[in-house]
């Protein structure tokens, strides 16, 4: 489990995707050409929504963060280690709802201190974050609206590899994906459904 980066000025490093120029968003930075580009797609942890969704924001972050930590005190910001960067996960916000929710996080995104990561792509654990049990069960473990990371660690989990759950959570994922990339607000949207 991860706790995401903490830039220590938000308002001069992170932006919304659709301030910047598309072209200065690098849209894979597995690729070398692109690694120089000044923006990144970044999760701030958001409110309540399942499965997938609620990715709005870049970081300037080109050269792994150099303008962070040129500009700001060292004991400010959080980077954490780059071999916890862009990889597929599940993810949670810190602060959330009185209902807890669990997404994924495509691998070409970054995550905030205030949006917790588990690096796996079980599809039976997201189903089971997202169930009525999962919330049931924090519930006892934390009655507040934050979820820490030792919170969620703490509820029981059986692991389960059943291929239904797997599959009816895939498609919830690509009903919610679709959901939201059926709005402006998405880097992934083309046109509005009902056009």
């Amino acid at each position: 489990m991860f706790s995401g980066i903490k830039t220590g000025n938000n308002e001069a490093f992170l932006r919304f995707w659709f301030e910047v120029t598309y072209t200065s968003i690098c849209l894979n930075p597995q690729i070398k050409d692109e690694s120089s580009l000044k923006w990144r797609f970044y999760n701030k942890g958001g409110g309540y929504k399942k499965w997938y969704g609620g990715y709005e924001n870049v970081i300037n972050f080109a050269n792994n963060g150099k303008e962070i930590k040129d500009k700001i005190d060292k004991n400010t910001y959080r980077l954490r280690d780059p071999q916890n960067y862009y990889k597929e996960a599940i993810i949670w916000p810190l602060i959330g709802d009185v209902r807890f929710s669990a997404r994924i996080m495509p691998s070409c995104v970054l995550s905030d201190v205030a949006s917790n990561t588990i690096f796996t792509d079980n599809q039976y654990l997201l189903a089971f974050m997202n169930s009525v049990v999962f919330n049931e069960a924090i519930k006892y473990i934390n009655s507040t609206v934050s979820y820490p990371i030792d919170s969620v660690e703490n509820v029981p989990f059986i692991l389960d590899n059943n291929d239904s759950i797997r599959d009816k959570t895939l498609v919830n994922v690509d009903i919610s994906k679709k959901d939201w990339d059926s709005f402006e607000t998405s880097w992934d949207f083309k046109k509005h459904p009902l056009i």
